[in-house]
């Protein structure tokens, strides 16, 4: 029925009456208590009496610490550093102010403008780019002035005057130095060139003396054709190469390096024979042979020698040596009818 449902409500309002009796309000008020007793504990740390007073002085204090933020902003933003703790940047910040009181009375008057520092930072930070390129030029500088100690002082050989170089006086020195040189050295090379010059006109002046020497009509082709028995009528001397080519009776070229060693001893015995006639100008003198025809064969050691004979009967005389018996016995009749010296080295060293 309704009168049991409301005892039932009552009976369970009544339980919950007596929960909070001895339960709830208990633990309330003990919280109560608890923070009366922090209130309290607060009073006496801020030294206030009532919730007014502590009201206005967190007031004062959220201002002083928004006050202190802007300030350690505004230094650091100056002075550009971040302690490891609060008393470090202090302490930073009290010796950066201090060495700036040297300024304050020249300051007087003056009115902080952020823009103005900002414009300031920007210059000094330029600057100090500035200075950063600088030294780097300096330093390559630097490097390049040693660079160039060590090269002049090489080309310079001053082994007991060594130059330095290091500032632009220095550089300066070496470039007087260096000026001297050069003048010295175009002297030594034209004077170079000069004698150069002098001897390639003496050089082309031999060869034309040696062309003309060794011609188609000279003394040499006539000897050579006598002593060759005509296989060989001429010898050529090419002035633009130096080589010295023989001519066959059959008009064909042959360098003298491709002849055999008889006939290369032929050409050279002619050479020497039409060289001292035109050294000595038409008049005679003697010749020193040493074995010259040692590479012959019997017939061309017989014209050979024939040769000698003709030149001798023309006045020339004729110091021949030989190892050779084949020598001395294709002259024993000269020898023995007085046209031939003989002489025996042994016997004369003995």
């Amino acid at each position: 029925t309704e009168l049991d449902n409301l005892r039932k409500s009552k009976e369970k309002l009544e339980e919950k009456v007596a929960e909070l009796k001895d339960e709830r309000i208990p633990e309330i008020e003990a919280e109560i208590e608890k923070f009366e007793d922090k209130i309290l504990n607060i009073k006496n740390k801020s030294l206030v009496k009532t919730l007014q007073e502590y009201e206005e002085k967190l007031r004062i204090k959220q201002e002083n610490e928004t006050m202190l933020f802007n300030k350690k902003s505004i230094l650091n933003n100056l002075f550009e550093y971040t302690g490891k703790s609060y008393d470090e940047s202090v302490s930073h910040w009290t010796s950066e102010l201090k060495n700036l009181e040297k300024y304050k009375e020249k300051g007087m008057g003056l009115k902080y403008k952020e823009d103005i520092i900002n414009d300031l930072k920007e210059r000094r930070a330029q600057i100090e780019e500035d200075l950063k390129i600088l030294i780097d030029v300096m330093t390559e500088t630097k490097n390049e002035l040693l660079g160039v100690e060590r090269k002049v002082n090489a080309i310079l050989n001053t082994k007991e005057d060594y130059l330095h170089c290091t500032t632009s006086n220095d550089l300066e020195k070496i470039r007087e130095r260096l000026k001297d040189f050069l003048n010295e050295n175009y002297i030594k090379r034209d004077r170079i060139l000069d004698t150069i010059n002098i001897f390639s006109e003496i050089k082309n002046e031999e060869k034309q003396k040696i062309s003309k020497l060794l011609s188609k009509k000279s003394k040499v082709a006539e000897y050579l054709k006598e002593i060759t028995n005509g296989v060989y009528t001429g010898v050529i001397f090419e002035m633009e190469t130096g080589k010295l080519k023989i001519l066959r009776k059959d008009d064909q070229m042959f360098e003298v390096e491709k002849l055999s060693g008889g006939t290369y001893d032929q050409l050279y015995f002619t050479i020497r024979i039409a060289l001292g006639e035109q050294i000595l100008q038409g008049k005679t003198g003697f010749f020193i042979l040493d074995d010259p025809f040692i590479k012959a064969d019997s017939e061309r050691l017989k014209r050979q020698i024939e040769m000698l004979k003709k030149i001798c009967e023309f006045g020339w005389q004729v110091l021949y040596f030989t190892s050779k018996d084949e020598i001395v016995d294709s002259l024993k009749e000269d020898i023995s009818s007085g046209n031939v010296n003989y002489i025996e080295l042994e016997s004369l060293i003995s």
